[in-house]
């Protein structure tokens, strides 16, 4: 039995298989695209050519997407930092010893441990500058680094990169 529940198909669309991808819910083929809307257990399926405005709600769709992703993870990221510092509580007042203290962390280690592994590009570079600007609040390089698992020295390049291109445009 499938995890997935099956679907049917509204407005009798003919859509073809190929056409599909129920991961990011709209696919672009050949200038046009098909896009689901969930309702309950069927897809309504609205499908049109790729024009500018079109396009446009697509970019703004998949930014959203990508911000969703970043808020998710700087929370899993804050909810293992709490875990860790419930542990190191119980450890400093000697409620568990060193060697429960080691075992924890060793047996239990993706509840505590924050991967630091999420290589910016321009575009994500972009969408965490928005991020970051909603939060409104000033972070450290181990802030940003902890909570939205990037590499500092990555945002930095970034940074001197988009500063390189503001420059040159200002002085054409």
């Amino acid at each position: 039995m499938s995890k997935f529940p099956s679907y049917s198909i509204k407005n009798n669309t003919e859509v073809h298989s190929e056409t599909l991808s129920f991961e990011s819910k709209y696919q672009n083929v050949h200038n046009s695209f098909v896009f689901a809307i969930r309702k309950s257990h069927s897809f309504e399926w609205i499908e049109g050519e790729i024009n500018e405005y079109t396009q446009d709600i697509f970019e703004i769709l998949a930014e959203n997407s990508d911000k969703e992703l970043i808020y998710i993870r700087a929370i899993k990221n804050l909810l293992k930092q709490k875990e860790f510092l419930n542990l190191q509580y119980l450890y400093s007042n000697e409620m568990i010893t060193d060697d429960e203290f080691s075992q924890e962390l060793d047996e239990n280690e993706d509840k505590y441990l924050i991967h630091v592994d999420n290589d910016l590009n321009n575009k994500s570079f972009d969408v965490l500058c928005k991020v970051l600007k909603k939060i409104n609040l000033n972070f450290t390089d181990d802030d940003l680094s902890e909570i939205f698992s990037v590499r500092t020295h990555n945002i930095i390049n970034l940074i001197n990169t988009t500063k390189e291109i503001q420059d040159e445009d200002s002085s054409r």
